[in-house]
């Protein structure tokens, strides 16, 4: 398998690195100014034809996601594409025919939290649900260690940045456990002192479709100085606390606690099993091209 790498930031050389130790992975191409080693690519339609990649990743700028999409999808046939997450940095008016199997990197739907939830939570039980309330809290200087956080996209709503899209794995997640779900009302603004541009806050109030009687609440920053990241879900007849940093899970009954797990996973372990899915031809775990792309709607 060969495969094509689009950009050379922090999540590209992530992806380079984890492929790298996997089978039947041979050669890893990369298609960016600022990588000079051997194997890289230019970025043309004769250099990228005559690779004839098997595996296309494309971890570009978010604002350029749509551009390489368009291009690559004209110029290659039955290829596998992984486009980072979010897919676009704005709703597209439409929706691409695509000549490729496109899937999108929400990892989280790899995590065994996330996993046991969406199996825990069937259909009979979400009848029952209450109230979902999410938060995730995350400093963006320290996201990045070979760039500044004011010089990264994510600073810059022109270049795709903004909390919402960047931590857009919860309006994932939450679609695919629950269903779709509707906004009530939300607020996204830019509210710290940070140096960006883009919008550090998101708060989401809102429904599910199939119970419009619950209540969702999502809460998303870029200025919390302690990383946080959880799930309080109730109804009738549960309690759940999933905490995705302590990475424990508690449900409880009218009576007692049925659930009480710790799920310890490796460093980049999400990222493997989605390269490891994907390799393997297993796709039913991952975020598709439709559902990315009505992520970047509700955003």
């Amino acid at each position: 398998m060969n495969v094509l790498i689009l950009g050379y930031g922090s999540i590209a050389r992530k992806h380079h690195k984890i492929l790298s130790k996997l089978k039947p992975v041979q050669n890893i191409y990369i298609c960016s100014n600022s990588y000079t080693k051997k194997n890289k690519i230019e970025y043309d339609k004769r250099s990228i034809i005559k690779l004839n990649p098997d595996y296309v990743i494309i971890a570009s700028d978010t604002n350029l996601h749509y551009k390489h999409l368009i291009f690559l999808n004209k110029i290659l046939k039955n290829k596998i594409f992984l486009v980072e997450k979010p897919i676009f940095h704005k709703k597209v008016k439409k929706i691409m025919r695509l000549n490729n199997r496109v899937f999108v990197g929400y990892n989280l739907r790899f995590d065994p939290i996330i996993l046991f939830l969406k199996s825990f939570f069937d259909k009979q039980k979400l009848k029952s649900l209450l109230t979902v309330n999410v938060y995730c809290g995350s400093y963006l200087p320290k996201w990045r260690k070979n760039i500044k956080y004011n010089k990264s996209y994510s600073g810059y709503s022109n270049r795709g940045g903004g909390v919402a899209l960047d931590l857009s794995h919860e309006i994932d997640y939450l679609n695919w456990i629950f269903g779709d779900f509707i906004i009530i009302n939300k607020i996204y603004n830019k509210v710290s002192n940070l140096k960006i541009e883009s919008n550090d806050f998101f708060n989401v109030i809102g429904s599910f479709k199939n119970n419009k009687k619950n209540i969702l609440n999502i809460s998303l920053n870029y200025f919390s100085k302690i990383d946080t990241r959880f799930l309080i879900i109730e109804s009738n007849d549960y309690t759940c606390h999933a905490n995705l940093i302590n990475r424990n899970i508690k449900i409880r009954n009218k009576s007692r606690t049925i659930v009480n797990k710790y799920f310890k996973i490796q460093k980049d372990f999400t990222y493997i099993e989605m390269h490891k899915n994907i390799i393997n031809g297993s796709y039913q775990k991952l975020s598709s091209y439709k559902e990315a792309t009505k992520v970047v709607s509700m955003v």
